[in-house]
């Protein structure tokens, strides 16, 4: 008698920081994935327009649920919010968290002043903000919100299965 056990894998976490064009992109298209996904905005009508099955929709401002997120090492976390200073407060609370991957879009030059603010601030050090895939995802010279989707998913696929 032969007994074949397959290990039960545990699905990685994804967060999305903001439910606008971009997030809601990801999350269709992350939701073919084998992701567990989370979208968190605190403007309620954006993410009650996000209908898809199977994601966690947190309604919530971003300060009052990062401290309760079950972030781990296999975490994937990605800012795309409406606002530079929203995107900004999250990397900062996200940065000391155990992550895979933690991304934040934006142009060069948003990614530049973030640096700048975050290293003269003593908010992150250099090494800490190379950990951090800032403009976010892979330069395909994507347009629009489902082609910037696809490449941070692209990203996201190197990142998972760098190890296999």
């Amino acid at each position: 008698m032969e007994i074949y056990i397959e290990p039960i894998m545990q699905k990685k976490k994804l967060f999305i920081f903001g439910a606008g064009h971009i997030g809601k992109a990801i999350a269709t298209i992350a939701s073919k994935m084998d992701f567990e996904i989370f979208v968190i905005d605190e403007r309620t009508k954006e993410i009650d327009n996000l209908n898809l099955e199977g994601i966690d929709k947190l309604p919530v401002n971003h300060n009052k649920i990062i401290p309760n997120l079950p972030f781990d090492e296999s975490s994937f976390i990605l800012i795309v919010t409406h606002d530079h200073d929203i995107d900004r407060e999250i990397l900062g609370l996200c940065l000391k968290k155990p992550f895979s991957y933690l991304g934040m879009i934006g142009s060069k030059r948003k990614i530049e002043i973030t640096r700048k603010m975050f290293i003269s601030s003593k908010t992150a050090t250099k090494k800490e903000l190379d950990k951090v895939d800032m403009p976010m995802g892979i330069d395909i010279k994507a347009q629009g919100p489902y082609e910037i989707a696809i490449s941070i998913i692209a990203k996201l696929i190197e990142v998972k299965n760098k190890n296999l």
